[in-house]
C-alpha cells in the first residue's frame, strides 16, 4: 500500500530524485523541499527537478514481463555541479542510477516508486540542462543460472570420462519422466540426462543432480543398450567442491563387460521408479519434493538480481502451488541464462498472473493471480461516477472535483476482438531425449469435436465464446490458441492451465478509466478489485479491477481498469 488516505488530508505532494553517481549523491525536487525518508534520515532537495510528475504503476495483462518503469527526466544541475567538467574528471555519468520518491509533506510519508539505472544521457555546457531515462527493467538481471561452479571439470570431478566435461549440472523440479500408459502403467518419457562422472572402477557413479533430491530411488535407462534399473538408488552427495549433488550407481546397465558403462554410453532419468514410489528433485525445507508452481518461482527468484517484493510473493504461493511442475533445467557449457529468462519462458506463459514492481523502499518484482472467480465481496473499494462522469477532460478538478467522486476519462471500449479464442490445446509431457510431447488436452466448445476423444474437453466458456463470435456464415466460429510447455507432465494441471486461458481469451473484457481523488483510491494497487456504479454507463457496483494507476502531484490518481467478465457467474446471454 503506497499511502494511507488519512496522508492527503492537507498538505502538498513532491516529487523527489535522488541521483547516484559513485559514492555522491544528488538530491533534486521541482521547488526547494526537506523530506524525512523511510530510513528516517532528514534530506534538503533543491530545486531543479522536471518531469511530467505523472509516474504509471501498472501490470501488462499476462505478459510474461512487467510493465516497465521508466520516466524522462531533465536536471538543473548548474548550481550543484558543472557536469562537462566532472565528467572530464572521470564522473561518469553513464553508471548513474537514481530513485525516484513521492513525498506527501503534511504527514512525512514518502514512498519508493522508482528504483533504476540512468539511460540516455545528453549534457552540454554548465548552463544547459542534463537529460536522461530513469528505468528499472528486467533486462537489468545480472543473476546467472545455474550457479557458475555447478559444472563437471577436473576439480569437481577429476574421474569424469571425456565425453562430459564441461556440462553443466542438470536442476530437477517435481518428477519428469513420469507419464501414464492406457492400462496405467507407468510409461515412456526421458525426464532428465545422467553423466558418468566416476570411471574409476568398483562403483560408477551418475551424477543426476546438482543438488541434493528427495527422491530415493529412480529409474535409470541406457539408451545405447535400452537396459532399464527400475529402482536406482540415489544418494546425495557433494561434488571435489564441496557443492552438493545427487548421484546413482550404474547398476549394470551399461554395454561393457558385466553392465559396466563405457565412455560413450548415453543415461536418462526417469524421476520414478518401479516399486511404486514417486521420485522428486529439489527439496523443501522438510526434506519433500518441490512441485508446486509458486515454490520453484520463488527458488528461481533466489538467483536473481533484480529487486523482489517477497511478501507479496509470499502471498501469491499458495494459488500458485495449485500447478504442478515437473521439469528438468539442462544447458550446455555456455547456455548459462539469467532466472528472469527461464521464468519468461516456462512458468509466466502457462500460470494466471502478471508481473509488477510494487513501490515503496521493499518493494520489488512479484505475481499478481488473477482472480477470475472474485465477486463483490473481493473488491476492496467501491467509486461513484458524477452524472457528468464524461466531463474530466474539461473540468477544473482543483476547484470542482467533489472528494470521492469519479470522473470518466474517456470512452468505454472493448478489449481487442484479436485476442479472443475458444478452442485451447496443449502438448505437455516433454521427453527431454528427442524433443516429443507425450501428453496433449484440449478445452472446446464444440460438444461434437469432444465426444471423439477422451483428451478433448468441453468448457462452458468455449461454449458461451462459439456461440457469441460467428463467422461470415453467421455460424459458431471456433478460434484455436495451441501451446506447448517442457515444464508439465501432471494431466490436472494441464487441464487447470486450459481451464484459467478459456476464461482469460473467450469473452472480451471492457475497459474503462476514471479519475479520483487520492484521498478515496490511494491505498489501491494494481490487480486490486473494485466496484463501479456509472449511471451514463449503466454500471451497479460492476466488478473491475485495477489495471494501471497514474500516481501525479495535483493530489488526484487516474484509473485504468478492466472487467473480469464471468459468463457463468453472471448468466450472460450467449
Amino acid at each position: 500500500m503506497p499511502f494511507l488516505p488519512a496522508d492527503f488530508i492537507g498538505g502538498d505532494l513532491h516529487w523527489l530524485l535522488d541521483f547516484v553517481v559513485k559514492d555522491t549523491t544528488l538530491r533534486f525536487s521541482r521547488v526547494p523541499v526537506s523530506a524525512t525518508l523511510p530510513d528516517g534520515e532528514e534530506w534538503d532537495y533543491q530545486a531543479g527537478l522536471e518531469f511530467s510528475e505523472e509516474f504509471e504503476d501498472g501490470i501488462n495483462p499476462f505478459g510474461s514481463t512487467p510493465s516497465e518503469h521508466s520516466v524522462e527526466i531533465t536536471l538543473h544541475a548548474s548550481l550543484l555541479v558543472d557536469v562537462a567538467g566532472e565528467i572530464m574528471k572521470g564522473y561518469d555519468l553513464a553508471a548513474a542510477r537514481g530513485k525516484l520518491w513521492l513525498y506527501e509533506k503534511n504527514s512525512k510519508s514518502a514512498v519508493l516508486f522508482l528504483d533504476g539505472v540512468v539511460r540516455s544521457v545528453e549534457w552540454g555546457s554548465i548552463e544547459e540542462p542534463i537529460t536522461f531515462s530513469l528505468e528499472e527493467v528486467i533486462a537489468d538481471d545480472a543473476g546467472l543460472f545455474p550457479p557458475p561452479l555447478a559444472v563437471i571439470d577436473r576439480t569437481s570431478w577429476p574421474n569424469a570420462v571425456e565425453d562430459v566435461r564441461g556440462e553443466r549440472y542438470p536442476w530437477i523440479f517435481g518428477a519428469p519422466g513420469k507419464a501414464y500408459s492406457a492400462s496405467a502403467a507407468v510409461a515412456y518419457g526421458y525426464g532428465s540426462p545422467a553423466f558418468l562422472v566416476d570411471d574409476t572402477g568398483g562403483a560408477q557413479k551418475l551424477l543426476i543432480a546438482g543438488h541434493h533430491v528427495a527422491a530415493g530411488r529412480v529409474t535409470l535407462i541406457n539408451d545405447e543398450t535400452g537396459s532399464v534399473s527400475a529402482t536406482s538408488l540415489v544418494t546425495n552427495d557433494f561434488d571435489g567442491r564441496g557443492h552438493p549433488i545427487a548421484w546413482c550407481d550404474v547398476a549394470s546397465t551399461g554395454s561393457g563387460g558385466g553392465g559396466a558403462a563405457e565412455p560413450d554410453d548415453k543415461f536418462f532419468i526417469k524421476w520414478h521408479n518401479y516399486a511404486g514410489t514417486e521420485a522428486a528433485g529439489v527439496m523443501m525445507p522438510d526434506g519433500t519434493g518441490m512441485y508446486g508452481a509458486g515454490d520453484v518461482l520463488r527458488y528461481m527468484l533466489s538467483f536473481s538480481r533484480l529487486r523482489i517484493d517477497h511478501g507479496r510473493l509470499a502471498a501469491a504461493i499458495p494459488q500458485l502451488n495449485q500447478f504442478r511442475i515437473d521439469t528438468a533445467i539442462c544447458c550446455g557449457p555456455d547456455e548459462r541464462f539469467t532466472p528472469w529468462e527461464w521464468i519468461e519462458d516456462h512458468l509466466s506463459s502457462i500460470l494466471p498472473v502478471s508481473w509488477r514492481i510494487s513501490t515503496g523502499d521493499q518493494g520489488g518484482h512479484y505475481p499478481v493471480y488473477w482472480r477470475f472467480d472474485a465477486t463483490s465481496h473481493d473488491a476492496v473499494a467501491n467509486i461513484t461516477a458524477t452524472a457528468e462522469a464524461h466531463a474530466a477532460d474539461s473540468i477544473n478538478l482543483h476547484s470542482e472535483v467533489v472528494a470521492g467522486t469519479a470522473y470518466r476519462d474517456g470512452m468505454a471500449s472493448f478489449s481487442p476482438r484479436s485476442e479472443v479464442a475458444n478452442e485451447f490445446t496443449l502438448d505437455f509431457q516433454g521427453d527431454f531425449k528427442d524433443g516429443a510431447y507425450w501428453g496433449r488436452r484440449t478445452l472446446t466448445g464444440d460438444h461434437a469435436l469432444a465426444a471423439q476423444d477422451d483428451s478433448v474437453g468441453s468448457n462452458f466458456y468455449c461454449h458461451i465464446s462459439r456461440t457469441r463470435y460467428r463467422g461470415p456464415d453467421n455460424l459458431p466460429q471456433t478460434v484455436s490458441m495451441e501451446l506447448t510447455t517442457d515444464v508439465v507432465w501432471d494431466e490436472a494441471t494441464a487441464t487447470a492451465v486450459l481451464s484459467w486461458m478459456s476464461r482469460r481469451h473467450a469473452i472480451q473484457s471492457i475497459f474503462v478509466s476514471y479519475i479520483v481523488d487520492a484521498e478515496v483510491a490511494c491505498h489501491l494497487e494494481p490487480g486490486d478489485m473494485l466496484l463501479v456504479t456509472d449511471a451514463e454507463l449503466k454500471f451497479t457496483e460492476y466488478l473491475f479491477m485495477v489495471e494501471q494507476i497514474t500516481w501525479r502531484s495535483d493530489r488526484f490518481l487516474g484509473l485504468d481498469l478492466r472487467s473480469l467478465t464471468d459468463a457463468a457467474r453472471d448468466m450472460l446471454g450467449a
